[in-house]
């Protein structure tokens, strides 16, 4: 029995290496000078192709709004409901200097934590999703206030008990 599984193993390897062969045989390219030459597409050959020409549209107003939307967070400065803007300091990242922006609000301007810009005071933090009109404005997008008050907390303590902050120990 064991000669007979040997002779099986044997003929199964060669019959295995025999496709190897033949199929690396048939994979490789012709060199040099061949008896099979490679068919050249004439242009009588070649029917031609009828192509439309493809219009350009402008992307439309909800997708550059979502391309030019920027994000700011800072501490209220203060609040012109007359003019419908908020004015907020906040610390430069590249320089670490204090600087002060202002963003306009409209009624599409979403809010977080407040109902309107009314609920807004100087020394709220707040993070605004905003973005530029081709005349330099900003324009809120979105609002969002989280006040110390809010949570009976020290605004230390209550960044520490967010859900968001984890601690290093």
């Amino acid at each position: 029995m064991s000669v007979n599984l040997k002779k099986l193993w044997l003929m199964t390897c060669i019959f295995s290496a025999s496709i190897f062969f033949v199929s690396l045989a048939n994979c490789q390219e012709p060199q040099g000078n061949s008896s099979v030459q490679e068919a050249v597409p004439t242009q009588e050959a070649t029917p031609a192709l009828e192509t439309t020409p493809i219009q350009e549209t402008a992307p439309s107003e909800e997708a550059q709004t979502e391309q030019a939307t920027e994000w700011i967070w800072g501490e209220v400065v203060s609040v012109d409901v007359a003019d419908n803007q908020v004015k907020l300091k906040y610390t430069n990242e590249d320089s670490l200097e204090e600087k002060e922006f202002t963003v306009g609000v409209d009624s599409d301007t979403a809010f977080e934590g407040v109902q309107s810009l009314l609920d807004i005071k100087p020394g709220d933090n707040i993070s605004v999703d905003y973005t530029v009109s081709e005349a330099g404005v900003n324009l809120a997008k979105k609002i969002a206030i989280e006040r110390a008050e809010d949570t009976g907390l020290s605004l230390p303590e209550a960044e520490m008990n967010s859900s968001k902050y984890i601690s290093p120990y």
